[in-house]
């Protein structure tokens, strides 16, 4: 996010913009105190420099709440890569919520329930309980009650595409996983999956099963 002079455009004030991902930040060569030009069309959009500042911004090369270093080969999807990072595991949950639409279980409440020590893995938001919900502070039975309702109705007849879409695994997006389980399955492909993970020993394993179509790689 590039932090601006507040600039008006009618009756909005801007002064902030985002930049969309570390790959663009390093090809614009930014600096601090730049001269820059921005558009505003329902949200703020950053469109170039002049490069008139004082000093070149640095990279972001490791995670802000770890520590651990980034990998930059590419810099257009950049993530903690700490399994164990708090605000990887955090992300996990707010990504898994959003694909998974669970209305009313926003980053907020998120935030809440990570803060209440509650929730630390996708699991764990499927033994939640009205009774622990109330402990948080703010929280009564109603709340409580809209939380989990949300969260089981939105766990219910799910294509099964979404759901391993909504996992945290880096790269491979709903339309993905339909592809390739229907590449792999064919007629009824999400049945036929569901039915090999209940007879198969080691689940992991029916990955090396999974046929990816050409145009996608391994």
């Amino acid at each position: 996010v590039a932090i601006l002079e507040p600039v008006n455009f009618g009756k909005v004030t801007v002064d902030h913009a985002t930049l969309s991902n570390l790959y663009r930040v390093n090809e614009m060569k930014l600096k601090y105190n730049d001269t820059v030009r921005i558009m505003y069309n329902i949200v703020p959009y950053f469109l170039d420099s002049k490069h008139d500042g004082d000093m070149l911004i640095p990279m972001m090369d490791k995670c802000p709440s770890c520590g651990t270093p980034f990998n930059m080969k590419m810099l257009r999807i950049v993530e903690c890569t700490n399994p164990n990072c708090d605000a990887r595991k955090n992300g996990n949950l707010i990504r898994y919520c959003n694909n998974m639409k669970m209305m009313g279980v926003g980053d907020s409440i998120i935030g809440d329930l990570w803060n209440a020590g509650l929730v630390r893995e996708i699991p764990d938001l499927y033994k939640l309980t009205s009774e622990s919900i109330q402990t948080m502070k703010g929280y009564r039975e109603k709340s409580a009650d809209n939380i989990l309702r949300a969260i089981h109705k939105s766990s219910n007849g799910v294509p099964l595409e979404r759901w391993l879409g909504s996992l945290p695994l880096t790269g491979i997006s709903t339309r993905t996983w339909k592809t390739v389980i229907g590449c792999s399955y064919g007629t009824n492909a999400a049945v036929k999956f569901i039915e090999r993970l209940k007879e198969c020993d080691d689940p992991e394993s029916i990955i090396v099963e999974l046929r990816v179509p050409c145009g996608y790689g391994t």
